[in-house]
């Protein structure tokens, strides 16, 4: 499983869970139950990405300091470029879908370095 030990790590800060012997002390669904409650901010979300990955408070000071930015454009008389709300971080499969287009391109570079070289 891909964010396996951020969700072990996740569950024992959390709950004081040790995902190894979890099997034989409760069921799948209560497990389930338990990961999706999660707290935004903790481990598993962090590797997963997306808005879960910065804690609500967090989420809360970034939206308080947008307005005062906000605030300050607005009274400034809109000079200067105008402040844009905070954005969440990349989910894990798009950061990994952006940075395999990166290498697709990169390699595709080198090919052709490497054929006008030999010209």
């Amino acid at each position: 499983m891909k964010h396996e030990d951020a969700l072990r790590a996740s569950l024992r800060a959390s709950y004081g869970i040790d995902l190894r012997h979890v099997r034989d002390t409760m069921r799948a669904t209560d497990l389930a139950d338990l990961v999706v409650w999660l707290p935004a901010g903790t481990a598993l979300w962090v590797s997963m990405g997306g808005p879960s990955a910065v804690p609500r408070e967090v989420q809360r000071l970034q939206a308080v300091e947008y307005l005062l930015r906000a605030l300050v454009y607005q009274n400034s008389g809109s000079k200067g470029k105008k402040p844009e709300p905070p954005k969440p971080p990349e989910y894990a499969h798009e950061r990994e879908a952006r940075e395999d287009a990166q290498d697709r391109k990169a390699a595709a570079y080198l090919r052709r370095q490497s054929r006008m070289a030999k010209d």
